[in-house]
This record gives structure tokens, sequence and C-alpha cells, in this order.
């Protein structure tokens, strides 16, 4: 079962429109109450490509993964903005965890999409 903080490679294919596709790296940020309940997990996946604003920072709506970090092999960046709900079986194999550190600064991007 997979639990919350965990990364997963999950394949989000089909998708439609400017969702995020293919297989890649995902965190699990739904409770683990709900990872048990349904065989459903909230996801938020990753990318490898970086969201450059004109200022040439890093666009607050992503949090940089530096490698080990969750399992990961190459710098990752969180796509708060791309969150969904899956299915457990679109997981395909379990890559890692973030630290605590980094998942609270991961949900904190989803709350800045979600506050007034």
């Amino acid at each position: 079962m997979p639990l919350r903080g965990e990364v997963w490679l999950v394949d989000l294919d089909p998708t439609k429109g400017h969702e995020q596709r293919k297989m890649r790296p995902c965190v699990i940020v739904s409770n683990d109450a709900m990872n048990r309940g349904r065989g459903l997990s909230i996801v938020i996946p990753f990318t490898s490509t970086p969201l450059i604003l004109k200022s040439g920072k890093l666009s607050p709506l992503q949090i940089e993964i530096r490698p080990p970090e969750g399992g990961t092999n190459k710098l990752s960046y969180s796509l708060a903005y791309q969150v969904r709900t899956v299915d457990h079986s679109r997981f395909i194999k379990k890559l890692g965890a973030l630290s605590d550190s980094k998942l609270t600064e991961v949900v904190h991007t989803l709350h800045a999409l979600t506050s007034p």
C-alpha cells in the first residue's frame, strides 16, 4: 500500500489536454487513511523541466527535488498545479520517500494554490 510522502513511479496515461502525462515519479500527499480506503491516492507529479519566471527564479509552484531525495536519479521539480487522484493500479514501482521537511515544502505549494 502506498503511504503519504512516498515517491512512486506512476503511469499517468491516458490523459487529456494539459494534464501531466507519461510514466513519472509522483509523491503521495493524501493521508494514509485515504490511501488504505478505496485503492486511490492523491499525488503530485514530478518533472525534470523547471518553470523559470521572467525574473530568472524558479516558480514558487515548484519545489526542487535533488537526487537521491525520494529515490530520484535526476534533478526534478514538483508540479502542485498538476495534483490528481489516481487508482493504485497506476502505481508501477516505489522509488523512495521524501524527507518530512521536503514533503512539507511540496504540500505548502498545494495549499498556496487552494487558498484564497
